[in-house]
């Protein structure tokens, strides 16, 4: 007995290209799904480091601020990009948020943040106590782009 190729069962070629496409439309769509996913990640990491290296600014200069027995600079009503304090022992210190350094009169300046994270347009504003509030420190910066900004009370 012949057997007649071409009426044996099997896929035909446009059910093969059919299939063949499908799957890779679907294939294509996982791998930009974990592609996303990856960048994703990397982008909350990045945003996480850089909440961390605020609540550290914040927490040191809420430090500073309270170990203040005199604000020097800026004086009442003024505005700087230095904010400079006498401590209660009587030294001056000093912290800058453009370099983002603090320093002492007798210590090496402290470096404040890390590489990957940007400052800039950062300013102290000391102002008076009222019937209202008391008197208070207001450090304004961007933070890799961000505003932030914090009142810090004395």
């Amino acid at each position: 007995m012949k057997k007649n190729i071409l009426f044996c069962e099997g896929f035909t070629l446009i059910e093969t290209v059919l299939y063949t496409s499908l799957f890779s439309v679907l294939m294509s769509v996982a791998v930009i799904s974990g592609y996303s996913l990856v960048l994703g990640g990397n982008e909350i990491e990045q945003n996480v480091f850089v909440m961390q290296e605020q609540r550290f600014i914040n927490h040191r200069l809420n430090l500073f601020v309270n170990l203040a027995n005199e604000i020097l600079l800026p004086v009442q009503a003024q505005s700087g990009d230095i904010l400079e304090i006498k401590l209660f022992d009587g030294r001056v210190c000093s912290f800058s948020l453009g370099n983002m350094q603090t320093w002492c009169e007798t210590e090496d300046p402290v470096v404040l943040v890390g590489q990957l994270v940007s400052v800039s347009e950062a300013q102290f504003t000391n102002y008076p106590a009222t019937i209202l509030s008391p008197a208070y420190i207001r450090a304004t910066y961007r933070l890799n782009g961000s505003l932030v900004e914090s009142d810090y009370y004395y």
